[in-house]
């Protein structure tokens, strides 16, 4: 897909970035799949690390890392079938990181974990990244969108968000948005101080987000 590393990339940079900028002492990692930042992080030694997946990709996650996991809790759920609130309990302030996982679930799933978030102590962070509703909708011209149309028969993206009406959105559900970057804010922030060409796609986007 054209700009999918560049997206990757400045995806990553952000979240790292935000991440570290909380100093959590709870960090709540939805759909972790592979992702290695309990394992590669300093900022989360301290911290309480709690994983959120499928049981089948918590149980190769935990083969995967062996030894190095021993400080990660795994909650096993199917975000579609599942209520977190049976599962996972929110201690204190926390932080947490949903990427790439919006697009793939409906719609009352995606609403019941925004409800979960905004339950979560007072000035908890959620960042998480979306598709724009144009893309999902098949009605966009941004720059990968007709790649996403064809990788998405794969693995259909049913759920989207409006930029323009995104923060109407989260304030729906008891959250306040701070920031929602895309390809624009990633190219300025991180891209044009070192100097590289480097193509960033524009069908997904950042989001972070408060508890007020």
């Amino acid at each position: 897909m054209p700009g999918l590393y560049g997206g990757m990339v400045c995806r990553t940079r952000y979240i790292d970035d935000a991440l570290r900028a909380a100093r959590p002492k709870e960090l709540f990692i939805l759909g972790a799949g592979l992702d290695s930042r309990p394992y590669r992080m300093k900022e989360l030694v301290n911290a309480r690390v709690v994983e959120v997946d499928k049981p089948a990709m918590v149980a190769a996650k935990r083969e995967a890392t062996g030894s190095l996991g021993t400080h990660v809790e795994y909650a096993p759920i199917d975000f579609e079938t599942e209520r977190l609130e049976d599962r996972v309990e929110v201690r204190s302030k926390a932080f947490f990181i949903w990427e790439g996982v919006t697009q793939y679930l409906r719609r009352a799933a995606v609403d019941d974990v925004l409800r979960w978030v905004a339950r979560a102590p007072r000035g908890s962070e959620l960042v998480f990244t979306y598709v724009p509703l144009e893309v999902i909708e098949g009605r966009s011209t941004l720059f990968g969108a007709a790649a996403a149309r064809s990788a998405s028969k794969r693995a259909p993206w049913i759920t989207g968000f409006d930029p323009a009406l995104l923060g109407q959105e989260l304030h729906r559900f008891g959250l306040e948005l701070c920031e929602d970057s895309g390809a624009a804010e990633h190219r300025a922030r991180y891209l044009a101080p070192i100097g590289p060409t480097l193509a960033v796609f524009e069908i997904e986007r950042i989001a972070r987000a408060r508890v007020p």
